[in-house]
């Protein structure tokens, strides 16, 4: 910055003392500006490696452009392609006069506010903390490092969901076919059992009706006479 300012005020009829000062001030102010929004990127790319971690998957992919972003969206359970969408949909909604600027804003704020939501139901947070991780979250972030994990519980998408039917109909049709599978599955083993224990009790009873019938009785009182016996031993009848 000195150096700058040595050679504004020393340039001459190029440039005023004033105009020097003035060029060093805005240097220095987008310098500061610089730094503040580097090491804003550095506390991003730390807690979303973190947040990788604990979602299972790998950390590294937070060092990358867009696919760190498809990576935590898949993760919290939102349609990943807002990953590019939102680096590309405001470019190409600007081109628009007069309402394209304005759409490619509420478009990048949608995106912000069901990712927030379903980041923060997704470490067992409240929709509450979901407007802290919006406002503040390069801060309100490292408080989801002691969070627990609770898997994919993304807040309803209404553009993918309603209106592109995208997003989740094919992980409820794959739940729903896995739900109609088991079901079959459990009523065809329940079918199963009992068939087995109604053949059970019929064998049982034809069992019983077979030795009923070739049980030997007395004639004379009716008594049970066991195999080999030559007297009844209730009344002492001679058996034939």
């Amino acid at each position: 910055m000195n150096n700058l300012l040595y050679i504004a005020i020393t340039s001459g009829d190029k440039i005023s003392p004033d105009e020097g000062i003035m060029l060093a001030t805005v240097m220095g102010i987008l310098g500061i500006v610089f730094a503040i929004f580097a090491v804003y990127l550095v506390l991003i790319t730390i807690i979303n490696w973190k947040l990788l971690t604990k979602m299972g998957d790998e950390g590294w992919k937070a060092l990358i452009p867009i696919y760190n972003t498809w990576s935590l969206c898949e993760g919290v359970g939102i349609n990943p392609h807002w990953s590019w969408i939102v680096v590309v949909g405001p470019g190409i909604l600007a081109a628009i006069p007069a309402l394209g600027s304005v759409a490619g804003s509420l478009l990048l704020i949608y995106f912000q506010v069901i990712y927030c939501i379903s980041l923060a139901r997704s470490f067992g947070k409240s929709d509450g903390f979901a407007v802290l991780l919006y406002f503040f979250f390069p801060i309100t972030g490292f408080l989801l490092f002691n969070a627990e994990y609770k898997g994919k519980l993304a807040c309803k998408d209404y553009i993918f969901d309603d209106l592109l039917h995208i997003n989740n109909n094919s992980n409820t049709n794959t739940n729903t076919n896995s739900s109609n599978s088991n079901a079959s599955s459990g009523s065809t083993t329940e079918a199963n059992v009992v068939n087995e224990t109604t053949t059970n009790d019929d064998n049982k009873a034809t069992n019983d009706t077979t030795s009923s019938s070739e049980s030997k009785f007395c004639t004379e009182c009716g008594a049970r006479i066991e195999d080999g016996a030559q007297f009844c031993t209730a009344c002492g009848k001679k058996l034939n």
